[in-house]
Formats: C-alpha cells, sequence, structure tokens
C-alpha cells in the first residue's frame, strides 16, 4: 500500500508554502528539487518494533512481537540485577513467565541499544476472585 499526492504543475516555492504539503513532505522524509512534481509518494511507516500487552495477569505468560530484527529483548522488573535477557526466535515473537512480583509493578521489555533502544512496559494486575 502507499500514498500518492499529484501536485501537477505546482511550482515548488508555491508548493511548499502549503501547510498540508510541507508537513506531508517532512513526515516522508523527502527533499523536492524541482520546479514542480508529477506524484510524490510516501509509503507507509514500518510496524511497531516491539509489541504486546499493556497488562498481564500475576503468573501468567507475556508473548511480546519484535519487529526490529534484533537477536535479543531484554526483561526488567526494578534494579538492573533483576535484568533477565532472552532469544528472540526468527518469527520475533518471545513468551516467557511473568515475573515473580506484586500486582501494579511494571515490567520493561526493551530492545536494541543507544539510540536505537524501544521499550514496551506492562503492568502486572492481581488474577480476579
Amino acid at each position: 500500500m502507499s500514498f500518492h499526492l499529484a501536485c501537477l504543475g505546482t511550482p515548488a516555492r508555491r508548493a511548499l508554502s502549503m501547510p498540508n504539503l510541507r508537513a506531508f513532505l517532512l513526515v516522508g522524509g523527502m527533499f523536492a528539487t524541482g520546479l514542480s512534481w508529477e506524484v510524490l509518494r510516501m509509503t507507509p511507516q514500518n510496524p511497531a518494533p516491539l509489541t504486546g500487552p499493556g497488562a498481564v495477569v500475576q503468573g501468567g505468560m507475556i508473548t511480546v512481537q519484535v519487529n526490529t530484527g534484533d537477536a535479543w529483548i531484554t526483561v526488567s522488573t526494578g534494579p538492573a540485577s533483576s535484568d533477565q535477557t532472552l532469544p528472540v526466535p526468527k518469527s520475533g515473537s518471545v513468551t516467557f513467565p511473568v515475573p515473580q512480583v506484586p500486582p501494579g509493578t511494571v515490567v520493561q521489555v526493551a530492545v536494541g541499544k543507544g539510540l536505537q533502544q524501544h521499550f514496551l512496559l506492562i503492568e502486572v494486575v492481581a488474577p480476579g476472585p
């Protein structure tokens, strides 16, 4: 799927003065150098780098989907000493048990390093009655 915006015969200076088009150019990461465009094409963004549930029940399982191609995820519930590193299979889907923590604790799942690091925060909730 792709999105198209036609600016037939529109001079570059005038097109760049249009707020919606200027935002479109910035989002698409494109820069126009000609006097006019025939068709400006923008491809959709990639899927989220790390997806999973927002909350899990104590004693349950957590499944996250890694879409970055990284080989490892880091699971943390607090101090750095509690970090757990898990391998990511080729499918990108990682399932692991909910850490033994009290309800209300937030489990942080991270993938990547440095500026390319992405986080997913998952709250642990108590099981129902």
